[in-house]
């Protein structure tokens, strides 16, 4: 069986943008030194499209789900371009990864950041195409396959070609 993580571990990253909430009946220096203790610390990779519903209910996703669960997340976006040559620095800061819907300005950052995440065993969740990059990213670099659609020649293919291709296509959520 092969192990997604490929590596030992969780990271524990540094802050980024707060999402906060506050208890009640608490000391103001007890519920900082609560949120602190209680912080999840999320990169969001993908190229933030405030027009895009998919992105903004990530955003809201992480506050309601830290809520609920009595803790404070910290989200920031991690433009793909930014991850090239230096995702494993930057997936490195953080609790855990989101890869978001949507097309990548550079999918290379994408999968950069994939494998940071599987190799340092930092919890990842991939959304529509963020799942498809990872899925990629395991054939490439968990297996040794290629996927079809960027090595249509390969002897052992992975992902098979599309029947409806999306090479070259932009895609919108409604």
């Amino acid at each position: 069986m092969l192990d997604w993580r490929g590596g030992e571990g969780g990271q524990v990253g540094k802050a980024a943008a707060e999402v906060g909430y506050s208890s009640p009946g608490v000391s103001a220096n007890a519920t900082e030194e609560a949120e602190m203790a209680r912080t999840a610390r999320i990169g969001i990779v993908g190229d933030r499209d405030p027009g895009r519903v998919s992105h903004s209910a990530a955003e809201e996703a992480h506050a309601h789900a830290a809520r609920s669960s009595g803790m404070v997340a910290e989200a920031e976006w991690l433009t793909t371009p930014s991850l090239e040559g230096q995702a494993a620095e930057a997936v490195g800061s953080y609790d855990a990864v989101l890869c978001t819907p949507g097309d990548y300005e550079s999918s290379e950052g994408a999968l950069g950041a994939i494998r940071a995440a599987r190799e340092s065993g930092t919890p990842l969740l991939g959304t529509c195409n963020g799942f498809q990059h990872a899925v990629i990213e395991f054939a490439r670099n968990g297996v040794g396959a290629a996927h079809a659609e960027t090595s249509p020649g390969a002897s052992n293919l992975f992902i098979r070609p599309l029947f409806s291709s999306l090479v070259g296509k932009k895609m919108r959520s409604r």
